[in-house]
């Protein structure tokens, strides 16, 4: 009897399933100045913000499984890159409010590092000019043996054209194994009054603590790249990329968290309401009384 009013319980206080979007709405809740979910089967890339198809796949570039989760569409794509044809381009003449150094900034993105066998560099999310000026979001396998690190970066420059600016880089920190074939949530934020912060899985992992001066962005007329750096960078990344999202705020740590809880990765246990609570109690108080006077006690 105890058994069958415990079950009773555990149904009433059961988990519940994410909806297939609400991973979508976490992002669009924060209002990301732009968002590809890379849901396309074919033809461009759509950006959600704006709906206008401003990313071109490169010409290697393939698609593939994305991470699976109840908050996500059913079969969930990504975009696998690599290679010098294996990127996806984001005309700067399209949207030029891809721009984010005049403002606090988020990037965000879901990212399935390529195996062990590359050492080096590898830029997820890339914006910069000739002259380094820009942002990015990037990983490194230092020696080739699948220990994956993640950095996001910013430069300001303080003159047309030159080098010398504001640059902040957070510190290269481990997220995991290659080898693993895992899916990373990363998030990189700048607060220009407070500094960078690295996120990986909801959890913050890395930050900086520095601040940012006003600077010129005449340099900032170039293409924003997943899966490369910028133009005529070579840092190009091999693995899949899924959800990216750029803002011209600096997430915090409940929005962040927030986000990676709607993937639904795993079984999603709500907070139980104080009339479950009670009629659970109640329940559990019922059944041991059952229970001892079954046994005659």
């Amino acid at each position: 009897m105890f058994r069958v009013w415990l079950c009773l319980c555990l149904a009433a206080c059961g988990s519940t399933a994410l909806a297939a979007d609400e991973y979508l709405n976490a992002v669009m809740a924060d209002n990301p100045i732009a968002y590809w979910a890379f849901e396309e089967d074919t033809g461009d890339f759509y950006d959600e913000v704006t709906g206008t198809p401003n990313a071109l796949r490169g010409a290697t570039t393939a698609m593939v499984a994305g991470p699976i989760g109840t908050g996500f569409v059913e079969g969930n794509p990504a975009i696998q890159t690599g290679g010098a044809t294996g990127f996806v381009t984001v005309a700067d003449a399209d949207y030029d409010n891809y721009d984010l150094l005049d403002t606090d900034w988020t990037i965000e993105a879901w990212v399935l590092p390529p195996v062990d066998g590359w050492a080096g560099a590898q830029a997820i999310v890339g914006k910069l000019a000739t002259s380094w000026i820009g942002y990015g979001l990037a990983i490194l396998d230092r020696t080739g043996d699948g220990t994956v690190e993640a950095s996001g970066f910013i430069r300001i420059a303080t003159e047309p054209g030159g080098w010398a600016g504001t640059a902040i880089s957070l510190p290269w920190t481990i997220i995991g194994n290659a080898n693993d074939g895992e899916w990373y949530h990363l998030v990189a934020s700048f607060d220009r009054s407070v500094g960078g912060k690295l996120y990986v899985d909801g959890v913050m992992i890395a930050e900086v603590e520095t601040t940012v001066t006003d600077g010129v962005y005449a340099d900032m007329n170039h293409n924003l790249f997943f899966g490369k750096k910028a133009d005529w960078s070579t840092d190009y990344y091999s693995g899949a990329i899924d959800e990216v999202a750029l803002y011209r705020t600096a997430l915090v740590q409940a929005q962040v968290t927030a986000h990676y809880a709607a993937a639904g990765l795993g079984p999603v246990i709500p907070e139980p309401t104080t009339w479950l609570l009670l009629l659970a109690g109640a329940m559990v108080l019922f059944a041991r009384k059952c229970f001892k006077i079954g046994r005659g006690k």
